[in-house]
């Protein structure tokens, strides 16, 4: 109760993008997978829904302070305003001991051991693509983003899987990986969309390997199954951004217009750091170190 005997109203946790998930299979083993902007909330809130619980979780705008119960490992990395994250289930997977927790300027690597199979070796990679920037910029931070990939799976003779907010959207990516065999793109079917950034187009979802398969790509709406599961009450102690909740405005043709500055969609206005940082992403590309020793 507040004083004055009114009762204080909590805020509700909004996620302006739904958890995109998968299954994954390598070599006849099978994991889920799940990739999920939290929009700056506590990854915690979100693990009350049993459906976002995957194997392999990837993680864009996570916060390092966070309290993970069960069966995770939490992995975090702040990169200015620009933070990625990981959770791993424990008993699935455990991280490479050799592991150095490769970062770049939006993305966040681990090196992962099933195991049942230790012998067996996966990259995961965490990624948020550059927002208020042109499109060539996205370009180029994208294929920065593939060489390392491509270096670091040689380095560990590992497949690898990229998880990520990519803020720009599926057929923009495809064109991209024309010139790529190496790596394939899995994103949400058309019919899977109504739920998704209420419906808006697929920004958020897989890029890997070719040795790799996925299927089964979903979308969960999280902010309506929070609802149901706490009538309401899905707000706990959350701390959520209002205004960036409200305003994810896009544009249906985002990705598809190289000169657009907000083409992907994703304005749920970030924090203007993050903005001043993508404009000299050009800049930052030149000093990315590929090494991953």
């Amino acid at each position: 109760m507040a004083d004055g005997g009114k009762t204080e109203t909590k805020k509700s946790v909004k996620f302006p993008h739904n958890p995109v998930t998968g299954r994954c299979a390598y070599k006849k083993a099978n994991f889920t997978i799940n990739t999920f902007n939290i929009n700056n909330n506590k990854i915690s809130s979100a693990l009350k829904v049993d459906e976002i619980k995957k194997d392999i979780i990837f993680l864009q705008e996570s916060k390092k302070e966070d309290k993970i119960q069960g069966d995770y490992v939490y992995t975090f990395k702040p990169q200015g305003p620009i933070h990625n994250g990981m959770l791993v289930k424990d008993s699935v997977f455990e991280i490479d001991p050799e592991n150095n927790y490769k970062y770049g300027h939006r993305w966040h690597a681990i090196i992962l051991r099933r195991r049942a199979e230790p012998k067996k070796k996966i990259v995961a990679i965490s990624w948020h693509g550059p927002r208020n920037v042109l499109g060539t910029e996205k370009k180029e931070a994208f294929n920065e983003l593939i060489k390392f990939a491509q270096k670091i799976r040689r380095d560990y003779s590992a497949p690898a899987i990229i998880g990520g907010d990519f803020n720009v959207v599926e057929k923009t990516v495809r064109d991209w990986l024309k010139t790529k065999d190496e790596f394939k793109i899995e994103a949400l079917e058309k019919e899977n969309l109504k739920g998704y950034r209420k419906g808006k187009k697929s920004i958020d979802f897989f890029v890997h390997s070719s040795d790799l398969e996925i299927s089964s790509i979903n979308s969960i709406d999280i902010t309506e199954k929070l609802k149901n599961l706490n009538n309401g009450d899905e707000g706990d102690n959350d701390e959520s951004n209002d205004d960036e909740g409200d305003n994810d405005e896009s544009n249906d043709d985002e990705g598809d217009n190289d000169k657009s500055n907000d083409d992907e969609g994703d304005n749920d206005e970030s924090n203007d750091d993050e903005s001043n940082n993508d404009r000299t992403l050009t800049k930052k590309m030149g000093k990315i170190n590929l090494s991953t020793k």
